[in-house]
């Protein structure tokens, strides 16, 4: 495996960029650098598993070794992994919660006679319902969207062909 050097204008044959030279390497008979990052990606979706060992172009079977983490970078890979999948979580809750609101006080202000209002039990709009007593409209407009997100789904399921989306992404 040979490593490209900083002062070469090189060019990443899976990626076509060229910043991080310093990444790249020629892993293979091959002329070309790719990056270390690149190759691996591209290794892990081939299709053909020979691809995963050997260059598809010129044969050559990659030179491989597993590095093995210690325990304590594979805990704090860990964390940082947990830590990433809350913080996206929890962004999406406070979205959705936003969207719901602001979804809830529109239908609140369209609702002149108050319709949607009278739908629901009054012991329930009083015991529920805080400032403005938008309750009712926030269930309704999470009603409403979780029910156009279902509709929208089963119209996706029934339209569209099975496995059309894996084939388009290849």
């Amino acid at each position: 495996v040979e490593r490209a050097q900083e002062e070469e204008e090189i060019v990443c044959r899976i990626c076509l960029g060229e910043e991080g030279a310093d990444r790249m390497i020629k892993p293979c008979l091959c002329t070309s650098f790719v990056h270390t990052d690149c190759l691996d990606e591209w290794r892990a979706q081939e299709r053909i598993p020979r691809a995963f060992t050997h260059c598809p172009t010129c044969q050559f079977q990659y030179q491989t070794m597993i590095i093995e983490d210690t325990p304590k970078s594979a805990f704090w890979a860990k964390c940082r992994f947990r830590f990433f999948v809350a913080r996206d979580m929890g962004a999406i809750f406070i979205c959705l919660q936003l969207f719901l609101m602001g979804f809830a006080k529109l239908i609140h202000l369209i609702d002149k006679k108050e319709v949607i209002k009278k739908l629901y039990p009054d012991d329930w709009v009083v015991k529920h319902s805080t400032l403005f007593s938008i309750g009712p409209y926030y269930c309704t407009a999470a009603f409403v969207f979780f029910s156009l997100v279902g509709l929208g789904g089963l119209i996706h399921m029934f339209c569209c062909k099975p496995n059309e989306d894996l084939q388009t992404r290849r």
